[in-house]
């Protein structure tokens, strides 16, 4: 398996629209202090063409209602070592599942059996973007109404997330983890 984060939400929260809006901003916070203090922490989003079988890459991770990232190596490409999954949120998660392929259709059912909630993972495997996709789990559960998050990882592993987080805002990080998993 690896080291994953897992968490939840629900996008028809009153107020998830807006702090949704607030949480783009803020991951861009993230990523470019994180940059800045943890040169190996880079991250960006990866865009995968199905017709030519190939990846793109873009420093731009917040776009049309998505926060997408992936770890990046120091020059700029995505390889073994730096990356692993893509942490992926949406302001409207069922809008990317209306294809009528066997995977959408899960999804779309998934989300409705969930009472509407859009639940998600990322494994990072401990690369050195777990630091930046920690940071924006720390500040979703701030901003987002009904946000979720659990971890394979206990608060203290989270340490360099909340180095990054604490960077960025300049308030103490405060753990997402129900009590029972600090």
């Amino acid at each position: 398996m690896g080291y994953t984060h897992y968490f939840s939400y629900r996008p028809e929260a009153p107020g998830f629209a807006n702090a949704f809006a607030h949480l783009q901003m803020d991951a861009l916070a993230i990523a470019q202090t994180a940059r800045r203090i943890t040169p190996l922490a880079r991250v960006g989003r990866i865009d995968y063409d199905h017709v030519t079988n190939s990846h793109s890459f873009s420093d731009d991770i917040c776009v049309e209602g998505v926060i997408s990232l992936n770890g990046v190596g120091p020059d700029g490409c995505t390889r073994d070592g730096f990356s692993c999954e893509t942490l992926w949120m949406a302001l409207d998660p069922m809008s990317f599942h209306q294809e009528q392929t066997e995977y959408d259709a899960y999804m779309r059912e998934e989300f409705e059996s969930a009472g509407r909630v859009q639940r998600d993972f990322c494994k990072t495997r401990r690369r050195p973007y777990d630091a930046v996709v920690t940071a924006i789990l720390i500040r979703a559960k701030l901003l987002v109404p009904d946000f979720s998050v659990a971890s394979d990882g206990n608060w203290a592993e989270w340490s360099p997330g909340r180095g990054v987080y604490e960077a960025a805002f300049g308030e103490p990080a405060r753990c997402p983890f129900e009590a029972a998993r600090v």
